[in-house]
């Protein structure tokens, strides 16, 4: 039987099963006047809700695995729905057995004591079991991480019980949660490469602008996370049990005949005995309850917010975080351990010894040391004087996902990359590209360009458009509007992606282009294309006389790289199906017919520029690789050094090309290898543009640390090293110098955080 008729008939069959148990469990409480509360309903709905949700989902195709997995989920769901209909009689076994009654308090504490740390236990496993399974199963998570994991879990579900007096509906909501975040890992994993940092969830109000195109389809790891929920939810469903019996379900009860008994006087002689229930507990007895219970709740929710933000995950607990690795890092030391110390990287630590002034001191000497250096330099004397008097408009193109495949032993099928963009003869610069995103994380790259800064001092999985305030941030953009020119953000999709409405402002641009502003562009697999943000560049540039800084982040070469959407014609079979395991090379098809489509739309780009009547400089750059690259790497390169290795990863690269003849450069390609944060001062440099003294700090820098990125820094002799090694000066040089400008641009440290987040994201 195919899995999807098999989930369909399974699934309802079993649906049915447990409809029909839970049904005469509560007849048979009925006789025996143990009827369950009114929430068996409710927690029946929902276990039945669950088994239709996946049973229509495996009808559609999107189950797969086999058939254990989504057999078991749908089985614990129907007990858990069975369950429902015989909680009167589990009540009123709690109720009667053992007869002491302070006995039987304490068996039914620790009854649900034990219920709630099963409860915990089976979160984590739903948390862990759709993205890391293997490593759980198989003992490899950090003991420290996942104890620290359990806690936390542990104390969501105790103060959820407790300000939800003592019910399981409110620690539900924890368990669901671990749960959503488990199966939105796998996805997120699959499709990103990256899991989902504390960054990541500032830009969650919704990521449907790029999923569309994706699979959603359950795994089996994935059903076992959801059976384990399931437990989770059985066990809640129970925690809420009281150890005596409701006075409605005792009324109904069979009274015993008794001597003496009391008879109402309005019975009559056949009369049965009155009703003797519990009598209700008076109202001050209900409030102090109540507020005992929420004190209690309150209390433990405190406990955990001092142990996230008191405890150093990193130091105490020996959380390891590889910025260049966050999806391994997260594997090994269990999700919300990692989550947790990734959150903590987010507010920004002052380097050991930082003093504002000492960082203006450094600044200041390094600037000197630059301009000394150049003092006598005919060529960017001639550049400086050439540039104000043409005051050249300047265009940044940050193309999505460009980068060179061919440096993965050329994907062992002879791909020599990109074939216009890899020959220009006559750019200003080219080179390759040290940049700290990998397969998602657009916006750092972005970021890295316009401020000039490094991410790799930060720590991965921090998003500054969304985390900090960039009012005051020395930027391009900032640069440029002070020397009178124009400048312009455009970005073929929603303005809310990455928070780049409110970044942008933050840094300084008069305008910024969105997907709005593109209606009726052409498009390539769902994207508008990259041709298409250069008409609207040429557009802005034939318009006034005043020059322009344009910043064009393109979208057309987003993932998923699958869509079927390349037309035939401009297809290419660019890979071996023998090179990898075969899973990848679709994906690797599709990508590079985009990349060969942006490599065109660029060259036809600067075809135009080099017959506009006014002088434009252009620096071109991809932001980061597409995840899927990692395979071609392990494939064909293996045994080499780690770094290195893992180096080759972030690894784009970027053009700096002008209309016209650039006093003091000859203009032949020359090959500067180098990372995202130099980019800035490097154009400036080579275009005579006027040079701050922390762009003059910069470029001093980056004769003796070349590169800087999240995986680590090379040093003047090419050697790539750790963040963390020492024997560089330049490199503390540079973090404290950047720390001030970036962390303390006013010099009280205030409005670090962003105080305006996006509700879009994207990729």
């Amino acid at each position: 039987m195919a899995l999807s008729v098999y989930t369909v008939v399974f699934g309802f069959g079993a649906l049915a099963a447990g409809v029909a148990a839970a049904l005469a469990l509560r007849a048979l409480g009925k006789r025996q006047g143990a009827l369950p509360g009114r929430a068996a309903s409710a927690w029946a709905a929902l276990f039945g809700a669950l088994i239709v949700a996946c049973a229509v989902w495996g009808g559609i195709g999107r189950v797969e695995g086999g058939k254990v997995a989504y057999s078991v989920f749908v089985l614990v769901c129907a007990a858990g729905l069975a369950l429902q209909g015989g909680k009167g009689l589990v009540r009123r076994a709690l109720a009667e057995h053992p007869r002491n009654r302070v006995v039987r308090v304490a068996a039914s504490g620790v009854a649900k004591a034990a219920a709630l740390a099963a409860a915990s236990a089976l979160s984590v496993l739903a948390l862990e079991l759709p993205s890391n399974a293997d490593m759980l199963l198989a003992g490899g998570v950090n003991p420290a991480g996942l104890s620290a994991e359990l806690a936390m879990v542990a104390a969501a579900l105790l103060a959820a019980y407790f300000l939800g007096q003592r019910t399981g509906g409110l620690a539900a909501l924890v368990a669901a949660v671990c749960a959503g975040f488990g199966v939105a890992e796998h996805f997120v994993l699959l499709y990103k490469g990256q899991p989902i940092t504390p960054g990541d969830l500032m830009a969650v109000g919704t990521a449907a602008t790029v999923s569309g195109g994706y699979s959603y389809t359950l795994t089996h790891t994935c059903l076992w996370g959801l059976a384990c929920f399931a437990g989770a939810l059985a066990l809640l469903s129970l925690a809420g049990l009281r150890s005596r019996m409701p006075a409605r379900a005792e009324a109904q009860a069979p009274q015993p005949t008794r001597p003496g008994a009391h008879f109402s006087p309005a019975s009559g002689s056949g009369s049965t005995p009155a009703a003797t229930g519990a009598p209700a507990r008076p109202a001050t007895r209900r409030i102090a309850g109540v507020v005992a219970n929420v004190a209690v709740g309150v209390a433990v929710c405190a406990a955990l917010a001092l142990g996230v933000t008191r405890v150093d995950f990193i130091g105490d607990l020996g959380i390891n975080l590889a910025a260049w690795e966050m999806q391994n890092s997260y594997r090994l030391q269990g999700y919300l351990a990692a989550f947790v110390a990734n959150l903590q990287l987010v507010t920004p630590h002052a380097p050991d010894g930082y003093s504002d002034a000492a960082a203006d001191e450094l600044i200041a000497s390094y600037a000197a040391a630059w301009d000394e250096a150049n003092a006598g330099n005919v060529d960017r004397q001639a550049a400086e004087q050439q540039f104000s008097e043409l005051t050249p408009s300047v265009v940044v193109v940050m193309n999505e996902t460009f980068s060179d495949l061919s440096v993965f032993n050329e994907l062992g099928c002879g791909y020599t990359g990109p074939a216009f963009t890899t020959s220009i003869a006559d750019a200003l610069a080219t080179g390759s590209l040290a940049v700290s995103a990998q397969g998602g994380g657009t916006c750092n790259t972005e970021f890295e360009v316009l401020t000039g800064t490094s991410t790799g001092y930060i720590g991965s999985g921090v998003y500054p458009y969304q985390s900090y305030n960039l009012s005051h941030t020395d930027n391009l953009a900032r640069t440029f509007k002070d020397l009178g020119y124009q400048t312009t953000a455009m970005h073929p999709n929603l303005a809310t992606n990455w928070n780049r409405e409110n970044a942008y402002k933050s840094l300084g641009f008069d305008e910024f282009l969105s997907i709005d502003d593109f209606a009726g562009a052409e498009t390539l697999c769902g994207k508008v294309t990259d041709a298409a943000t250069y008409d609207k560049v040429l557009e802005l540039l034939s318009t006034g006389s005043e020059p322009q800084f344009i910043l064009d982040v393109t979208m057309q070469n987003h993932l998923p790289y699958l869509s079927g959407g390349v037309p035939e014609e401009d297809r290419g079979n660019h890979v071996d199906w023998s090179v990898t395991d075969g899973e990848s090379i679709p994906e690797t098809n599709e990508y590079l017919d985009l990349i060969d489509a942006s490599d065109r739309a660029f060259e036809e780009f600067l075809g135009e520029l080099a017959v506009l009547d006014r002088p434009v400089v252009v620096l071109f750059f991809g932001d980061h690789q597409p995840a899927f690259s990692r395979e071609y790497n392990d494939a064909l390169l293996s045994g080499e050094d780690a770094l290195e290795h893992e180096e080759r990863l972030w690894e784009t690269l970027y053009v700096l090309w002008a209309n016209y003849d650039v006093a003091g450069n000859a203009q032949v390609s020359q090959q500067i290898n180098t990372s995202t944060n130099y980019l800035g001062p490097l154009t400036l440099d080579l275009i005579g543009a006027p040079l701050s003294d922390w762009d003059k700090a910069r470029l001093a820098v980056m004769a003796e640390l070349p590169s800087v990125n999240i995986v680590g820094w090379r040093d003047a002799s090419g050697v790539l090293h750790e963040h963390g090694d020492a024997g560089s000066q330049a490199y503390e040089d540079l973090r404290a110098m950047q720390f001030r400008k970036l962390f303390r641009p006013l010099g009280d440290g205030s409005n670090i955080l962003a105080v305006q987040t996006q509700d879009a994201s994207n990729w």
